[in-house]
């Protein structure tokens, strides 16, 4: 296993936290606040679903869950995982940089 996985997930849950501050702040431009190696960093392909996809019908929820407008960040053990709806360019754009900036601003060298 790795050392000290436990600081890690604090971490790591620092990390999203902000990250989903930075993705759903009404006044961040992701085109020009970005993290610095945001252009060299290989992300996985976006996954989008085809439109004929079927779904499943949801059982009942009994808490009413906040919907962002962007989209939400999360975090399992090491995996932190960007989920949104793709509706413009700004969109996934948003979705990517947020988490390289929050990750450049906690683990920036000083």
């Amino acid at each position: 296993g790795a050392a000290c996985p436990a600081e890690w997930c604090i971490a790591s849950e620092i990390i999203t936290d902000l990250a989903n501050k930075i993705l759903n702040h009404q006044h961040w431009d992701p085109f020009t606040l970005r993290a610095k190696l945001s252009d060299t960093v290989l992300l996985p392909a976006t996954t989008i679903l085809d439109a004929g996809t079927p779904f499943q019908q949801a059982k009942p929820m009994i808490v009413e869950p906040k919907v962002e407008q962007y989209g939400k960040s999360d975090v399992y053990v090491d995996d932190i995982c960007l989920v949104g709806v793709l509706d413009n360019d700004e969109s996934e754009i948003r979705l990517k940089n947020s988490i390289l900036l929050a990750l450049e601003l906690v683990g920036r060298p000083l």
